[in-house]
């Protein structure tokens, strides 16, 4: 019977099981399984005693097959280390209910200075008053699962912990501190690629290799130091206080970057920008401290190398709000929501509308009137700036088209377009005009194309190849808040610039400040030894209108002329044939 039942444990447990003993076959075929089997039976007393083992469990416990049969369940041994399955299999025997799937445990060794632990499971299987037992030996497992973890969790490179064990470290480090407070500090060395591209990705891996042994000197007992990826390093700072205690990690850890690395390739100097996110200032969520220090990086590396910044809560939920602002304006582009407003270029000789400027508007739904010096920054800087762009090159073209077309007072009225630096870098602005002017049929000599003096001198090649080909179109080009940056006299010189625009910080100015006043004679002597036309922005009072006037300025733009109007406005003002 019970190498019957044997036997069916090794086939199908469920199976009916014959009425014979235990053949020679039967026993070589159990004792060549990986996995342990023993059966019970109840004993005298009613305790479960072992009447049947095969070879490879005798192995594991380093007993005869004759001692263990007829032993009791307790005295059984790695069996008697899992109390729960001692019961079990009494239970069982008892005609209690089979439990389902593997029951674990672990087995201590005798000597824990040089022995390892073992990891068992087993199942129970029961028929006719026997239970048979199946026994994995899950150590090698175990084991694996535990390298394979270790290696899911550590570095590659330097061994610390990367970004998924820092991450459980951090969460274990909240749910643990108490009445302490936790910090959360990441670390870029400023210009890494430098070092790759100079030096090779050999030296630069030894350069991280360094720069960890370093940092792991910098920190206390009771922290942790982690590599996220790249040259991005992560401190956690347990026990602290207030957020002033990670001065001394800062200053550590700048100080030990002071001295050079001796490397392979040479002598390296390097230094890091630091941001840091604490429980104080941020939130008790690993998720949220991870994503504040992140934010705190971000912020020390707008502001230049070897910045370090404290996570500031007010200052992400201005980003936040940019953020927020940056998927409406996505969605107002594509919606249709923004519009144009044509702000009157007024001749001071005589009074006449020469020219509009289009201005982009955009009403939200939920935010109102957006003004442009909020939405224009966010469209340069997530690059929405190109499509907007170009949608307001197109919309101006097509609707100054159609007001010369229907109406003879404004056949000489040329139309300024402003574009954005970023858009100098990133879009193909002659395509743009050309397909404007193209789809439009405003003439080329009717549109003026303006750009700001520090986008010019930013890039002035690409300026200059770019003004060309729109001088070919018949284009004029203006330089706008002329005076407010920097710019070479010689690129005035050589660009095909045709307009200057006065900036309206100094025509503000320029009736109380002597300077203001000679920085715009200077401006107008310059325009007129370049030949070209100048333009003064913000005239809001006639002194200032007088004065621009007699010192030789041609045309003005500002609200005593007119404030920015729609197409209907600008059609009733031109019909008035003066600008004022």
């Amino acid at each position: 019977m019970a190498g019957a039942l044997i036997r069916g444990g090794l086939a199908q447990l469920d199976a009916p099981a014959p009425e014979a003993g235990l053949t020679l076959a039967d026993r070589d075929v159990a004792d060549a399984l990986p996995f342990g089997l023993l059966l019970f039976r109840t004993g005298s007393g009613g305790t479960p005693v072992c009447s049947e083992v095969n070879v490879t469990f005798t192995r594991w416990a380093n007993r005869s097959a004759q001692s263990l049969t007829g032993v009791p369940i307790p005295e059984v041994p790695l069996l008697n280390e899992c109390r729960i399955l001692l019961r079990y299999i009494a239970s069982c025997l008892a005609g209690g209910a089979v439990p389902t799937g593997e029951l674990a445990w672990t087995v201590k060794p005798e000597d824990e200075t040089t022995g390892r632990d073992r990891y068992f499971s087993a199942k129970l299987a029961v028929r006719s008053g026997y239970v048979l037992v199946s026994v994995r030996d899950r150590s090698s497992e175990i084991k694996a699962e535990s390298h394979l973890r270790m290696t899911m969790l550590s570095d590659d490179l330097t061994g610390l912990p990367n970004r998924l064990q820092f991450s459980e470290l951090v969460e274990t480090a909240l749910t643990e501190r108490e009445d302490r407070e936790v910090a959360v500090l990441l670390l870029n060395i400023d210009r890494f690629k430098r070092i790759n591209d100079s030096l090779g990705h050999t030296v630069g891996d030894e350069f991280l290799i360094a720069l960890a042994r370093r940092l792991s000197s910098c920190i206390r007992g009771s922290d942790r130091l982690a590599r996220l990826g790249g040259d991005e390093f992560a401190m956690l700072l347990t026990g602290l206080t207030d957020e002033m205690d990670t001065r001394d990690i800062i200053a550590r850890v700048q100080r030990r970057l002071v001295d050079p690395f001796q490397l392979s390739g040479g002598e390296v100097h390097a230094s890091a920008t630091i941001g840091i996110a604490t429980t104080i200032s941020s939130t008790t969520k690993m998720e949220d401290l991870m994503r504040d220090a992140h934010f705190a990086l971000t912020q020390a590396r707008n502001a230049g190398a070897s910045g370090v910044e404290l996570y500031k809560a007010q200052d992400h939920s201005k980003a936040r709000a940019r953020f927020a602002m940056e998927t409406d304006l996505r969605r107002a582009l594509d919606a249709g929501e923004l519009s144009l407003a044509f702000q009157p270029l007024v001749s001071l000789r005589d009074g006449m509308i020469c020219g509009v400027e289009a201005l982009s508007r955009w009403r939200c739904p939920k935010r109102g009137l957006v003004p442009p010096d909020e939405f224009i920054p966010i469209a340069e800087e997530s690059g929405l700036i190109v499509p907007l762009g170009r949608w307001a090159l197109q919309e101006a073209c097509t609707q100054m088209a159609k007001i010369r077309g229907d109406l003879l007072e404004a056949q000489n009225i040329h139309l300024a377009v402003n574009v954005s630096g970023v858009q100098l870098l990133r879009d193909d602005i002659v395509e743009a005009v050309s397909t404007a002017l193209a789809t439009s049929g405003l003439p080329g000599t009717a549109l003026k194309i303006e750009l700001t003096e520090s986008a010019i001198v930013g890039n002035p090649e690409r300026a200059r190849h770019v003004f060309a080909r729109l001088k070919a179109l018949g284009c004029m080009i203006a330089m706008d808040d002329f005076g407010t940056g920097y710019s070479s006299l010689s690129y005035l010189q050589t660009l095909p610039i045709d307009i200057l625009k006065i900036d309206r910080s100094f025509v503000d100015g320029m009736l109380e400040s002597a300077d203001s006043q000679n920085i715009v004679r200077a401006i107008l002597s310059l325009s007129r030894a370049l030949n070209m036309t100048t333009v003064a922005e913000g005239i809001e009072t006639e002194g200032q209108k007088q004065a621009l006037a007699l010192a030789g300025c041609e045309v003005g733009q500002g609200f005593l002329f007119a404030r920015p109007l729609d197409a209907d406005g600008l059609v009733a003002r031109l019909r008035e044939k003066k600008g004022r």
